[in-house]
């Protein structure tokens, strides 16, 4: 695909031949965005070194587990890596946290899977497995919203990855969305291309600074979960020893963090 912009519009040609013009473009074409790459925009921002490895499995409907999500830290009979359990209809996802420097193949694969499962599940599980798979977080925010003639943005993928606590990639994709249709349909009926410009360029700031804080959020989340540091296992593990006298410390464990403390009244612009 080739996309190029000007002060009065915006050209696609795709690799088919096709050929396509319009006003204004919402680039949301997921994380591969070829709308991104032809407005001279990049992600910007780190990938998590660790792999993690999911497993889905049937549940056994005569024998059923308790119905219950359960994140284990740094689980002994997996030497310490992270495994969390979530219970979905009619089965279960395992979710094992490996180390930088673990051998991907050992841990992600069907036979690699039945060799460690029975060690955090009833071993019946290891003949119950229907899916694996092994990803790594991105944490990543596109360099810029929009090109330098105001006529595209991007939204959701396109825009920005995130390490998946809260559903924030999702969550804030609709939002991209939304305001970028109306901030179009403000510039469509502005009097000058100045102004027009200028709904485009303030929706898109603000959305930038809005995944910018996202990926903050899910950055702390991701090393309250994964961290290896000192401090972060002495935080932890303080907070389960007292987390009998103080249940607000267990919540924390349970939970994480909600993020970054920030101004949200720069957050909450009307468009």
């Amino acid at each position: 695909m080739n996309l190029t912009t000007s002060q009065t519009g915006v050209s696609i040609g795709t690799e088919d031949g096709d050929k396509f013009s319009a006003e204004y473009v919402i680039g949301a074409d997921g994380r591969r965005s070829a709308v991104r790459k032809e407005i001279g925009a990049e992600l910007v921002g780190p990938r998590s070194h660790d792999t993690f490895v999911v497993v889905d499995v049937t549940e056994d409907e005569d024998h059923p587990l308790p119905i219950e999500r359960i994140f284990h830290y740094q689980h002994p009979a997996m030497g310490g890596r992270n495994v969390l359990y979530v219970p979905f209809k009619g089965g279960w996802r395992i979710d094992l946290q490996l180390f930088e420097g673990d051998d991907e193949e050992s841990y992600g694969t069907v036979k690699g899977v039945k060799q460690w499962i029975p060690r955090v599940i009833e071993p019946k599980y290891a003949n119950r497995i229907t899916w694996v798979s092994a990803y790594r977080f991105h944490q990543a925010v596109s360099s810029t919203f929009t090109d330098g003639n105001r006529r595209v943005l991007l939204a959701g993928e396109a825009a920005h990855l995130f390490a998946p606590f809260g559903a924030r990639g999702f969550n804030s994709g609709v939002p991209d969305s939304v305001l970028a249709a109306r901030a179009i349909a403000k510039a469509r009926q502005a009097a000058s291309r100045e102004e027009a410009a200028q709904y485009v360029l303030a929706v898109a700031e603000e959305r930038h600074f809005a995944a910018e804080y996202n990926r903050d959020c899910a950055g702390i989340a991701l090393e309250h979960l994964q961290g290896s540091s000192p401090y972060m296992n002495a935080k932890r593990e303080l907070a389960a020893c007292l987390s009998s006298i103080n249940p607000s410390l267990g919540k924390w464990l349970d939970e994480g963090p909600y993020g970054p403390k920030v101004n949200h009244a720069r957050m909450s612009r009307k468009y």
